[in-house]
């Protein structure tokens, strides 16, 4: 979530003679925002995310396809259900990982 709507919440006070509809309004702030519980990551996300982590740290080139194919390696190993480009490529940007490769026009003065 935003660090803004974070605060936002955090204005909300419960025990205020305003209710929290009308609080809610006034921060600009919509009232599911408000109750919203953020849901955790599973025992396989996690799983999928700490593989992408180690087989970036060794192979730090390897891009969102090439990883995924490892992955899905290592998980028809161990009986588990595969996953898909799209799921990795996700992950890969919670985690802030990307590819080490040359980007264009570096060496060209702005």
């Amino acid at each position: 979530m935003n660090n803004i709507v974070i605060d936002k919440r955090s204005l909300i006070d419960v025990n205020s003679e305003i209710s929290i509809t009308r609080q809610c309004e006034l921060f600009g702030l919509p009232k599911s925002t408000y109750y919203y519980k953020p849901k955790g990551y599973s025992t396989f996300d996690l799983l999928i995310m700490d593989l992408i982590d180690k087989i970036h740290t060794e192979f730090p080139f390897y891009g969102y396809r090439k990883i995924t194919v490892v992955i899905n390696e290592l998980l028809v190993k161990r009986n588990l259900p595969t996953v898909n480009l799209k799921r990795v490529y996700n992950y890969m940007k919670i985690l802030g990982i990307e590819a080490i490769y040359q980007k264009p026009k570096l060496s060209k003065l702005r």
